[in-house]
Formats: C-alpha cells, structure tokens, sequence
C-alpha cells in the first residue's frame, strides 16, 4: 500500500505486488481493478490469498488518521534496528496496538476492512516467523472484535489465526499426532462455523488431504 497526501489530506492506494531486491523495488504484480466504480482490489497475488484486501482510493481521515500513520512509521524506523526476539515481539504488538486503534477511528467501511486485513497479515507473518508467537491469540481477538458483523472478514481472521497456530504448535518436542488433531478438529469446527466462504474450500481440502495420507478416502 503506498501512502500519499493531497493538498494536505492523506490517502492509501494499492500499488499491486512488489518485492524489494538490494536498495529498488520491483514490481512483479499489477493490481486488479474492480469492474465499474468500485475501488482498487488486490483480490488474488502472488503473495496474497483469495478474497484478500480491498483498499480505499479517497482519502482518509484526516488529522487523527495521520497521526496512527506517524505512529506506525516510527514503529518500522524502530523494526530495522531491533536485534533481540524480545524487542521485535513488541514492537509488533504496539504495531498491533496502533492498527487496532487506527481501525476504531475509521468511520469508513472499506478503510475498515482494508486496516483489519492488513493487520491479520502482519500479524501472520509474524506469527509464522517465530517473531511474535503471541500474535495468534491477537488474530482470534480481531476475528471476534474488528470482524464482527462481516462474516467474509471473519472467516478470514479466522482461517489465518488456526493456521497462524498450528505453525507454533509444530516445536521440535511437540507431539505431532496431537497436534495434527488440533489441526484437523479446529477446522472440523471452522467449517461448521463459516460454510459458504473461500476459506471454507481450503479447510475441507486440508482436511481431505490429511484422510488421503491415512489411507481414509
């Protein structure tokens, strides 16, 4: 997402996939343009899921949005100098903290979905990356909190939050048949729970493929 000001009012806008290499930037990925007037999707990439952000082209509002933005701006200064697990882990949960704020301000509904979408991806690659394990609890929080009322949002907080889990779950001492029951029961129950989403596709083919390597067509 690219940041930008006009005549003093800041916006966001989706810029496609990018990927730095050295000290530039490439763009690998154009974004998708929704048909007739809606705003830019990044829907499906190379590093994005089905169903993934939808960001607003108008700009946001206007002082105390900016103020988030500052906030997470310095956050990202402090990420390239932080070398401890202890320090990166809070850094990514006052990331956490800010976004979350930033989303309870908003008082437009696509800004809201884009800030909670960026905020489940963050989340997820921190998790996944050993760099903030506490951050799964925090995704099931935003599935509860931020994606009320919006049962796609929902299910993709939620659906990234048990895959977010099951990464952590697999340490080097971890008993792997227990933890593949957690796995296969906690999408048992997220079927159950969200039967018509694209997530709900991935969880039964996971769940599919783990009968297939049992021998259980």
């Amino acid at each position: 997402v690219a940041m930008y000001e006009t005549d003093s009012q800041p916006g966001q806008l989706i810029v496609g996939t990018i990927v730095q290499t050295d000290d530039g930037w490439r763009i690998i990925e154009l974004p998708s343009l929704e048909i007739g007037d809606g705003p830019l999707a990044q829907s499906i990439g190379n590093f994005f899921t089905p169903g993934g952000m939808v960001a607003a082209t108008a700009p946001t509002a206007g002082a105390e949005t900016q103020k988030f933005v500052s906030q997470l701006e310095q956050i990202d200064i402090a990420f390239e100098k932080a070398t401890s697990k202890s320090a990166i882990a809070k850094l990514h949960e006052q990331r956490a903290d800010v976004i979350d704020a930033l989303i309870d301000s908003s008082t437009d509904a696509i800004a809201k979905e884009t800030w909670t979408r960026q905020l489940v991806d963050t989340l997820n690659v921190a998790v996944k990356s050993g760099k903030y394990p506490a951050g799964a609890k925090r995704m099931r929080q935003i599935a509860r909190k931020q994606a009320a009322g919006n049962p796609a949002l929902q299910a993709y907080a939620d659906a990234e939050a048990i895959g977010a889990e099951y990464v952590t779950r697999q340490t080097p001492d971890a008993d792997f048949v227990e933890v593949q029951k957690w796995y296969l029961n906690a999408l048992a129950g997220f079927v159950k729970r969200y039967p018509d989403t694209p997530e709900t596709a991935d969880a039964y083919l996971q769940m599919a493929m783990s009968k297939e390597l049992e021998n259980q067509e």
